[in-house]
Parts: structure tokens; sequence; C-alpha cells
């Protein structure tokens, strides 16, 4: 009897795993919207947007946004678009399959939306050549592991310079700046790979 039950149990369970599934992917729907909100509030009247169709399927817009076969979202290039002014909140909450982010050459200004340092996978970020202007605190640190390369130079960043920043055992590359930055309370040491 007990055979039957796990026999029962484990075809249930493999009914269901489709359903698992599918829920673990992050939902196209919420990601184009979080993306048209962002381009929405950010992107000038006046500037050209022939660049991207915002009616086109999210991951038809291939300069910018590269997708994994399963339509998550891994990777946001918005580089010199004219951007300008704050990122909407959740901008970045839906795209939690992202690794690589580049938002340099805009004028976007703080803050910027907490939920991407949130984003546990991202191994690339270039907020460079921006208008942020905020401090660069180790709780936007924490989560950031898998950080490779991280690009925060030509900016307004101020105050020190975290000891978290210690952490990211996969960094390699560190730009900091042309930013309003102290230093550290204490000496740091950084193995870059």
């Amino acid at each position: 009897m007990k055979a039957c039950d796990g026999l029962s149990l484990f075809l249930l369970f493999l009914h269901l795993l489709p359903l698992l599934q599918a829920s673990a992917i992050p939902n196209a729907d919420e990601q184009e919207k979080s993306l048209q909100r962002l381009l929405q509030a950010t992107l000038p009247p006046s500037s050209s947007s022939s660049s991207f169709n915002l009616s086109s399927p999210l991951c038809s817009w291939t300069r910018m946004i590269r997708c994994s076969s399963d339509g998550a979202v891994t990777g946001l290039f918005l580089e010199r678009l004219g951007l300008r002014g704050i990122m909407p909140n959740n901008t970045f909450s839906s795209l939690s399959s992202l690794t690589q982010l580049s938002l340099y050459g805009n004028s976007l200004q703080s803050p910027i939306p907490s939920e991407l340092w949130d984003l546990e996978h991202l191994q690339y970020v270039s907020l460079s050549s921006n208008l942020f202007e905020e401090e660069i605190g180790p709780e936007k640190l924490r989560k950031l592991g898998k950080m490779q390369r991280l690009d925060l130079s030509q900016n307004r960043f101020f105050g020190s310079v975290p000891e978290e920043i210690t952490m990211l055992q996969d960094l390699r590359y560190l730009f900091l700046s042309s930013n309003n930055l102290s230093g550290t309370k204490k000496p740091l040491t950084l193995t870059l790979k």
C-alpha cells in the first residue's frame, strides 16, 4: 500500500512540475510593463525612440535587451539614450534573472530604485556617466555576491566606500572615479580576480 502511495505522489509531482517551473519564470508581461514604465518616465518626449518599438515584443529589442530561451530578461543595455530624471520604483522587481545592466551615458538621477540592489544574479553593472547623487551604503552591496564588474564612475556618489565591497569575491573590475567619495573608514584589501 505504501509503494502505491509513493508512486501516486511521484506521479502527482510529475504532473505539477510544469506548473512549478512556470511560476519560477518571470512573467513577460510584468517585465515589459516595468521597462515601458521606465522608458516613459525617463525618455524625453523630444528624443527619437526609433531604436525600439514599445509595442513590439520585449525580447525583440535586440540592441537593448537580451533574453534567455524562456523569455526572462537577462541583459538590459539602455546606453546613451538621453534618459533623464528618476527611475520609477519597482523598475527592476520583475527582472529577477538580470545578469547585466548598463545605463551608461544618460542623465538619470537619484534615488536608484532599491530593488536593483536585491538582484542576486547581477554580474555586470554600469551606472557610469549619470547624475546619481547618493551614498554607496553597505546594504547596496550585500546581495551582489556574483558581481564581476561594477562601474559607478562619473556620477556624484558621496561618502566613504563601504568595506562590504571586499565581500564581492568574484569582482574583477571596480570603477569609482570622478565621484565625491572620501575613501574608506579603514584600509581595504581588495583581491580582484
